[in-house]
């Protein structure tokens, strides 16, 4: 990563260095957890309208989640904000999507 002041000493709470990875795993951590809800919820948007998910790929799907935790705890902290940030509009996405399905029974 380059040299920018503002990545050694721009963050807050318990990460002061966005250069480094995070020391206490609890965003590595969130981001596994959001991308594991991600797949779950995605799989239970598919099954209510009727169609059936590919076992193999729902599978899949949750090895990575789990795999992706140890290599978030290697990248810098501002690329695991990232990370857990967009997995966490995903999640709020596939949350809305999946209740205008359950409660307006759309396609």
């Amino acid at each position: 990563m380059a040299p920018v002041e503002g990545f050694t000493m721009g963050g807050t709470a318990w990460f002061v260095d966005l250069a480094a990875p995070d020391p206490t795993m609890i965003v590595p951590l969130t981001i596994g957890f959001l991308h594991l809800m991600n797949v779950e919820l995605n799989k239970s948007i598919v099954n209510l309208g009727g169609r059936r998910d590919h076992p193999l790929m729902t599978f899949l799907f949750r090895c990575l989640s789990i795999v992706i935790i140890p290599v978030a705890t290697q990248v810098p902290m501002a690329l695991s904000l990232f990370w857990a940030t967009s997995a966490a509009f995903s999640t709020t996405q596939n949350i809305g999507f999946w209740v205008l399905k359950r409660f307006r029974n759309a396609p």
